[in-house]
């Protein structure tokens, strides 16, 4: 007696199998879709969003220059007030 512990796979494929490797109609439209789902999901202003994450990894990656940047303008706001 013999068990098969083979489990389903996903129903797609990383591989051509020799074939031409062209995106599919249905690979096209569940990507707009993915697209469509990640503009709705970042809020009513994705540009505003994309924006601040942007200015998020380059202040994380500069963030004692980012600091005395905004030290230095911070006084010099003061200063001119």
């Amino acid at each position: 007696m013999t068990t098969s512990l083979h489990t389903p796979g996903p129903a797609w494929s990383t591989s051509c199998y020799g074939q031409a490797s062209d995106i599919t109609p249905m690979q096209t439209e569940a990507l707009g879709e993915h697209f469509a789902s990640c503009t709705r999901s970042s809020g009513r202003w994705p540009m505003l969003a994309q924006g601040m994450e942007s200015m998020r990894g380059f202040v994380g990656c500069r963030l004692v220059t980012s600091m005395a940047v905004l030290t230095v303008i911070g006084a010099a706001c003061l200063i001119w007030i």
